[in-house]
């Protein structure tokens, strides 16, 4: 006999309701329909029939209680979507940023490779100025250029 008693967890499983909705029919039961052993309590046949029928229109839906709990669940898994979406976004930007350092350490580097150079004695000092003009046009042009990109 003792196989058909059933504990809260198993009847909730089988019926497909919380444990909790279980745990409230429970509750109302006499004292004959269940007992308890080592903290468990067990329903006997009698009183799962009496909860069976107490939750009948739950039962008939044929959907188990889970199916309230997949709103949320529905919710949860689209935020987690949208952050994955929002990570990836933010890592093209940061490699779109590394690339654009990349491109302006490049950068500098020929510049301060100019500026090192001498300009030769031969010059007047008018043509200097035009080139170092030119030079920083140049800089100044490409600099912009990658600030759009950003």
């Amino acid at each position: 006999m003792e196989t058909e008693n059933k504990t809260l967890t198993q009847i909730s499983n089988e019926l497909g309701v919380s444990r909790d909705k279980v745990i409230y029919r429970y509750k109302k039961l006499p004292e004959e329909d269940y007992y308890k052993e080592n903290n468990t309590i067990y329903i006997k046949e009698n009183g799962f029939e009496k909860i069976k029928e107490d939750l009948k229109d739950e039962i008939t839906e044929g959907e188990p209680e889970d199916s309230s709990e997949n709103p949320s669940l529905d919710y949860l898994i689209e935020q987690l979507n949208k952050k994955d979406e929002q990570i990836e976004k933010l890592h093209k930007l940061i490699d779109q940023q590394q690339q654009l350092n990349a491109e302006d350490k490049k950068l500098i580097k020929e510049l301060n490779h100019h500026l090192a150079i001498e300009a030769p004695k031969e010059n007047s000092e008018q043509e200097e100025d035009s080139s170092e003009d030119e030079t920083k046009n140049n800089l100044t042009k490409t600099l912009s250029e990658n600030a759009k990109q950003l």
